[in-house]
């Protein structure tokens, strides 16, 4: 496991339990709003092991319940199984960050039930995915719809999309109420559910962090344009929330 930091201890990652967060390095996503493409420094072996013989006294003693892990893109790391069994050995509760492209480490992760929480970043419609997240070579259905469809088979999961603006024709633009609405659409429509938790994020631009620097002139969401955004995607998915 590549692992660029460790935040030790997090309430909020993992609602209703409390333990560290690991950040894993590499994305096969380039989206312009990303912050954690920046750093590609990871911690040494040994520094992540001390980190993880702790965490294991802990866990016995109750005093951690659950990890996330996140990215970068998590599914891309080879030792991501291996690591996630010793997770559980601990008896802790595991939550996965995901970008859902990795159809295939979804389905054996689900297969083993090594992973208790999914929450999948759904970045905007179809139409405008691979310009949002930076990859011209991109399969829709293979890269996306497929693992949208075994997220929502995990034991939890919920689905989330961050309120980005996005570059066009050289001008920087928010994404439309219509769009968020196709969005929903094909949440609802390609899993068959129009029941999932989706939760809608700010857009908060992480000065000299973020990946595409022109990305920080437009500020944040406001909360105008995400109460534009949230009524249009519960037209399609009645449980969406703004965090």
């Amino acid at each position: 496991m590549k692992i660029n930091r460790i935040n030790p201890e997090s309430s909020i990652d993992y609602v209703g339990k409390f333990g560290p967060v690991f950040f894993t390095s590499g994305c096969n996503f380039n989206c312009g709003f990303c912050y954690n493409l920046k750093d590609e420094s990871l911690m040494s072996k040994e520094d992540v092991e001390r980190f993880m013989k702790n965490l294991e006294a802990k866990a016995r003693q109750k005093w951690y319940t659950g990890v996330t892990i996140c990215g970068g893109e998590p599914t891309l790391q080879p030792g991501l199984i291996g690591f996630i069994r010793r997770l559980k050995d601990m008896g802790l509760a595991v939550k996965l960050d995901t970008n859902g492209s990795r159809f295939g480490v979804l389905q054996e992760l689900h297969k083993e039930k090594l992973v208790d929480y999914v929450a999948m970043d759904v970045k905007g419609p179809l139409h405008l995915y691979r310009q949002i997240i930076g990859v011209e070579h991109f399969d829709e259905r293979d890269d996306l719809l497929k693992g949208m469809s075994i997220v929502q088979r995990f034991p939890g999961h919920e689905y989330r999309t961050t309120d980005t603006p996005i570059i066009e024709n050289g001008k920087i633009r928010w994404l439309t109420s219509d769009e968020m609405e196709d969005m929903a659409k094909y949440i609802a429509d390609y899993t068959q559910d129009n029941s999932h938790t989706h939760f809608l994020q700010k857009y908060i631009p992480v000065q000299g962090r973020i990946n595409d620097s022109r990305l920080e002139e437009i500020g944040e969401t406001s909360d105008e344009v995400l109460e534009q955004h949230i009524q249009a995607i519960r037209k399609w998915l009645p449980n969406a929330k703004i965090r």
